[in-house]
């Protein structure tokens, strides 16, 4: 997909998103590579609200593609704890 690319800290108005994002990454691209009851555990596990705390100590950040959320990333000074790309985005 072409678009301009925006990497921006995230914020509580993206919450539904990146639930989507996390959701769709976990179904499509790990579908290779796990179990399909660790994928089904995985797409309950975080709800949409367990965000904000990253969100609020701005340890969340998006790739935003025109107005899409293309994927988002966690991370803490010297790592990143984690990652996931909507599968539109991917390859």
């Amino acid at each position: 997909m072409q678009g301009e690319l925006q990497i921006r800290q995230g914020t509580a108005e993206d919450i539904d998103n990146i639930a989507r994002v996390y959701a769709d990454s976990v179904r499509l691209l790990c579908q290779h590579d796990y179990d399909a009851k660790i994928i089904a555990h995985w797409q309950v596990s975080p709800p949409a609200q367990s965000r904000l705390k990253v969100i609020n100590d701005k340890s969340l950040w998006v790739a935003q593609v025109d107005n899409s959320i293309a994927g988002y990333l966690v991370a803490i000074p010297g790592e990143i704890v984690a990652l996931f790309i909507d599968p539109d985005y991917a390859g």
